[in-house]
Formats: C-alpha cells, sequence, structure tokens
C-alpha cells in the first residue's frame, strides 16, 4: 500500500487535505503529513464541507477557471472522486504548480472534529449491577470505606464519596413517625385527606439540623394509579392520633398547605439511613457503577438491606 502511495502522480489541478502545501519530489506520497491518515470520519466531515463550499461558489477554496461552463459539473465530479478516493481531493484550476498539492482551507473545521473524537470513545461505558454482603467497615481519616464480598467472591473497597448515593434500608416501627423526621409517602385523597399506607422516614439522627422543603402535589398519571393519588414530603412538625379515628394517625408538615395528612390503622414504615455505623456484618448490599482494570468497581450507587427492623427507642433517644 506505502509503495503504491508513493508512487502515485497526483492531478496538477488537485488539493488535498493537510497541514501545508507538500512537495512529492521530497517526500513522495505526501507519507509524512497527517493528512493522509485522518479517520474516515474526519474525511466525512471535510466532504460536507466541500458541498458547501460548492453551494456558495467558491467561497471556502473551491473555485473554477475563468470562462468554463461546466464548473458546476467538474465541481460535483471532483467531489466525487473525494468520497472514492482515501485522499479527499477537488478541482481548483487556478492552483496548477508542477508537484505540487495545496491544501484545503478548513483547519479549523478539522480540528475541532479532532478534539470532539478524542472525548467520544470513552462515553460508551455501560452501568453495570453487582450484588453482595457487607463485610467490615473502615475509616481512615476523614475517608469512610465499605468493603464487600460480591457474589463471585470477590472483595471490593467503595469509598464514601458525595458521588456515591449511599442509603440504608431497612423495616421501622411507628415511633419513627416522630417530630423532626423526613417523611416521604404517597396516599389518596379521601374526603378532603390523603390516606397513606405506606411511608418512608429518611433516618434524621438526635441534635442534627438540616432542610426539607415540604411538598403536597398530585402525583403524575401512570397506569394503576389513582386519580386521585398525591405525594407528600416534608419534616414532620406534629404527629399524634385523630381525635375522631383514634386508630389513625394525623400527621403535621413543616411548610406545607393542602389536606390533612392521616396515616392508617396498621401503615408500614420503611428508615431510610446514610450512617454506615449502622450496618452489621451479613447484611445484603446492591450496586450499580463501573468496572475499573485490576479488578476495581467504581461505584454510582450503594444500597444496603438490613435484615433486622431498627427500632425508634435506639435511634430517637438522645
Amino acid at each position: 500500500m506505502f509503495q503504491e502511495l508513493a508512487t502515485r502522480q497526483p492531478r496538477p489541478d488537485a488539493v488535498c487535505l493537510g497541514m501545508e502545501a507538500v512537495d512529492l519530489e521530497e517526500d513522495p506520497g505526501g507519507m509524512k503529513h497527517a493528512g493522509f491518515h485522518l479517520p474516515c470520519w474526519v474525511r466525512i466531515a471535510s466532504w460536507v464541507e466541500i458541498f458547501a463550499a460548492l453551494r456558495n461558489n467558491g467561497d471556502a477554496g473551491v473555485q473554477a477557471a475563468p470562462g468554463d461552463s461546466s464548473r458546476k459539473k467538474g465541481n460535483v465530479r471532483a467531489a466525487r472522486d473525494c468520497h472514492r478516493s482515501p485522499f479527499p481531493t477537488i478541482r481548483m484550476p487556478q492552483f496548477q504548480e508542477k508537484n505540487k498539492m495545496v491544501h484545503f482551507r478548513s483547519l479549523p473545521f478539522i480540528a475541532a472534529c479532532l478534539v470532539a473524537g478524542l472525548t467520544v470513545p470513552q462515553s460508551g461505558k455501560a452501568q453495570v449491577q453487582k450484588n453482595g454482603t457487607f463485610k467490615e467497615l473502615r475509616q481512615q481519616g476523614r475517608l469512610t470505606q465499605i468493603v464487600v464480598l460480591d457474589d463471585a467472591g470477590s472483595e471490593l473497597e467503595i469509598n464514601l464519596t458525595p458521588k456515591v448515593d449511599f442509603q440504608i434500608r431497612a423495616a421501622g416501627d411507628k415511633g419513627f413517625v416522630a417530630p423532626g423526621q423526613i417523611l416521604e409517602g404517597e396516599g389518596v385523597l379521601t374526603n378532603e385527606r390523603i390516606y397513606i399506607s405506606n411511608v418512608t422516614i429518611r433516618y434524621v439522627p438526635p441534635k442534627q439540623r438540616v432542610s426539607a422543603r415540604g411538598q403536597i402535589a398530585k402525583a403524575p398519571p401512570r397506569p394503576g394509579r389513582s386519580t386521585n393519588a398525591y405525594l407528600v414530603s416534608g419534616m414532620i412538625e406534629a404527629a399524634q392520633p385523630d381525635t375522631d379515628y383514634p386508630d389513625f394517625t394525623l400527621v403535621g408538615l413543616k411548610a406545607t398547605r393542602g389536606p390533612l395528612i392521616m396515616l392508617e390503622k396498621d401503615f408500614k414504615v420503611t428508615v431510610v439511613a446514610n450512617d454506615p455505623k449502622l450496618i452489621p456484618e451479613g447484611s445484603i448490599v446492591s450496586m450499580e457503577g463501573m468496572e475499573l482494570r485490576g479488578g476495581k468497581f467504581n461505584a454510582s450507587k450503594l444500597v444496603v438491606n438490613l435484615k433486622t427492623p431498627l427500632k425508634s427507642e435506639d435511634l430517637l433517644t438522645e
């Protein structure tokens, strides 16, 4: 292939991509120049610019000789030759130096394509999911590290950084519905009240200050969801049995307006926490992230499901 390129004779009226004018006597075939090694996507991009130049009647460097009545036909045929040849060329009769190839004026465009192309390949890595069991917790200064044994028996060390979506989930008792805790749930509006049977409590340790925006909003429609469904979230301001229906719990959220929130008689509680000290050995861990070289795993999401329910009397007492 290289011998063929070295012996190829350029057309006197040809122009090619590259960094500068190429003297074929000093550099047969122009093999020292990057113009011949550009990937196909750069050649396609240049091909598009060639046709843009044809539309502008030579504004981008494609011009015909004076008096050439077949300019349009000749330029189209030349552009077609660019597509067929590994070295994109167009006819430029005004440049007819012997053994010279004058390069097309599109270097800024090509440079932008090259820079964009260098950043594309890394974006194709897909997220993978892994399951395992919690082994131990390591504390190194401010860095907290969780060691997990995956299903294949490999030991994974995961750093708990702010970039990791880390959650500890467990069943809880009704005592978690207390002032200062954050409640989330979905219920149905009936008689000016929203009745909820399952709530999620985002655990807030005692004396810790957090801010949570309260919200009571109509849930978006989806198959199987009631048209009167509402989404509720916010920090609990008060929780007590309802005076008219003692089996139900009346909940008030800070900075919210709307219908009253009623927790049904046998409502279920799921506690979500982020304190790794709450994880006992052998807990089930679900991970999501990217596999790296050397058997390492870059986790973006980590969910630990506790087998034993959490008790409010152990976590809410100061």
